[in-house]
């Protein structure tokens, strides 16, 4: 009897990841399908519109005038500056063109420079053994995780590990910042600070994943996430 309720239990489990697996996949084309319309379609019109004002700024205008125009084209600009970033974080060109690895290593020497932390990597394993759709969520983990550190744990230091060995999936990043009292974490979680670490948690275990928290106030915090590789081949010939 018990034997077939774990049965039933197991099976219940590996038709939740597989629909999870699906959605992930469904959520990357989505993606991939905007990020193209705000490329091809908004892009240009901010583009068209720029140049519209550089025309318009070489006729003898009125200096009020030409001070609102100019004003207007440093908003169009930061408009086309924020429209790049929003559709390289819907749609990573960067991933499907240079790898898991590598883009990883373009996005931690960035956001590095931008909040002015050392970056470490290390990498083991084939990420050619990683499903599209994973390698998205993990790039999206990845990235969420060491932007929370630079805004968050006050760090000088992180340091990101990403391990394929064994079937399972092991993403580690670890920093040398202020740390985390786990026990209020989750109320300012809750409250919206923190909010990376919850969804990244939320993706994984619904993929069959898990995402552990390790920190001390005063001495860092290392955020751990887990990926059974194994079954998620055996859903994906399913």
């Amino acid at each position: 009897m018990h034997g077939d309720e774990n049965g039933t239990l197991l099976a219940a489990q590996t038709q939740l990841r597989s629909l999870a697996l699906q959605l992930t996949r469904t959520e990357a084309c989505e993606r991939r399908r905007l990020a193209t319309r705000v490329h091809d379609e908004i892009g240009p019109a901010l583009a068209t519109a720029r140049i519209n004002l550089g025309l318009a700024l070489q006729h003898d205008l009125p200096r009020e005038v030409g001070a609102l125009l100019r004003q207007t084209d440093d908003l169009i600009l930061q408009a086309i500056r924020e429209t790049r970033g929003i559709v390289s974080e819907m749609s990573p060109s960067v991933l499907y063109e240079l790898g898991l690895r590598r883009a990883v290593e373009w996005a931690a020497e960035r956001i590095g420079q931008q909040c002015g932390l050392s970056i470490s990597t290390s990498f083991d394993g084939a990420e050619e053994d990683l499903e599209a759709e994973v390698q998205a969520a993990l790039f999206h983990a990845c990235r969420e995780l060491l932007v929370n550190a630079g805004k968050h744990s006050r760090a000088a230091a992180v340091r990101l590990s990403l391990v394929i060995k064994d079937s399972l999936l092991s993403l580690e990043v670890e920093d040398d910042g202020v740390g985390l009292d786990l026990a209020g974490a989750r109320e300012r979680i809750l409250q919206g600070d923190h909010f990376g670490i919850f969804s990244i948690r939320e993706r994984f275990e619904s993929l069959g994943g898990a995402l552990d928290i390790d920190s001390v106030p005063g001495r860092g915090t290392r955020v751990r996430v887990t990926y059974p590789l194994r079954l998620t081949k055996q859903e994906a010939r399913s």
